[in-house]
């Protein structure tokens, strides 16, 4: 959703009734909400106005601005402070938030732009941010904060009620072929590694895009998370899913700082490469229809590639020949 410059001052004036819209610039990249950096005269300020997806009903939008109010003071993972959340529709069809804006800049912007030692520190603060939500026990998988027919109480049956239901989708397109949907539900019903006894908090879209950075005097430092609203119970490994298909297959030196991060206060179980294949496998599958329902051809096709060149019915062997992760 693009508003006008009318649009953002009438939603602003909702919590700061006499401010002055300086400026007002939508975040750059991909986001899966609309984000806007505004800076105010009378209080002097930046904050972020937010309009939450269409794909997202109020429940999942609320469950951001909650989640957001727990998160400093229980795990220390720096996040934006909620200044103003509203759903009612009135103003604009979507719920939207007023945030504190957090200082720096997405990593994705900054990246390429960083050496090996560079890479390493952020992915260790990444790493360790991320262990730390992790370390939140829920007691079903699945969503927050409410129940559906999506949640389970096992790991297992979570991830085969969400792979059974997208693989049906991908035959009624036909996004997938046949042998490669057989192949996918076989992995998924026939794995030995989907035992985690307790589902933990898990960000949704721990990427770069959500990672605010700020150089300082020893390099860029983390200094945000973003985008809380996907967030939901699961396993650790598919919160690191999205990251390991992208940065970290071309940044070892990223790779290595985060799970060194993530080491140090959080727990890479036994069989975690194994486990973290399975879940890329589940995300790709995930990503695939998300991708067909917005008409992104090209992201389709490139989930669909990564998932044919990464499975082998012949070679399923890594999931299936131990009993314990």
């Amino acid at each position: 959703m693009n508003l006008e410059t009318q649009q953002i001052v009438e939603l602003v004036h909702q919590v700061f009734p006499d401010a002055d819209v300086v400026s007002s610039q939508r975040f750059r990249g991909e986001h899966s909400n609309a984000n806007y950096d505004l800076q105010l005269a009378a209080p002097a300020s930046s904050i972020v106005l937010k309009i939450y997806s269409s794909d997202l009903d109020g429940h999942s939008a609320g469950k951001e601005t909650r989640l957001l109010s727990l998160l400093t003071s229980e795990t220390g993972v720096p996040v934006p402070r909620v200044l103003h959340f509203d759903d009612r529709g009135d103003l604009v069809s979507a719920p939207w938030a007023l945030h504190a804006r957090l200082p720096g800049q997405p990593l994705s912007e900054v990246i390429d732009t960083l050496d090996d030692p560079g890479l390493e520190s952020v992915g260790y603060e990444m790493g360790r941010y991320l262990s730390r939500l992790h370390q939140i026990p829920l007691g079903e998988f699945g969503e927050l904060f409410r129940s559906g027919p999506q949640n389970h109480p096992t790991e297992k049956g979570y991830v085969i009620a969400q792979a059974t239901r997208w693989l049906e989708q991908c035959a009624e397109g036909g996004l997938l072929a046949t042998a490669t949907i057989d192949a996918l539900d076989h992995l998924f019903v026939q794995t030995r590694l989907l035992t985690r006894r307790q589902a933990c908090l898990i960000h949704g879209e721990y990427v770069t895009e959500n990672t605010i950075v700020e150089r300082g005097i020893s390099g860029y430092h983390v200094t945000g998370v973003l985008e809380f609203a996907y967030a939901q119970a699961g396993s650790p490994e598919l919160d690191m899913s999205t990251l390991f298909l992208r940065e970290m297959e071309r940044l070892p030196a990223f790779q290595k700082g985060f799970l060194d991060g993530y080491a140090e206060s959080g727990e890479l179980v036994r069989h975690f490469w194994g486990r973290l294949r399975l879940y890329q496998m589940f995300a790709c599958l995930r990503g695939i229809t998300a991708a067909h329902r917005s008409g992104q051809s090209q992201r389709e096709q490139a989930y669909g590639a990564w998932i044919v060149d990464h499975l082998d019915p012949l070679d399923s062997a890594w999931s299936t020949a131990v009993q314990q992760p």
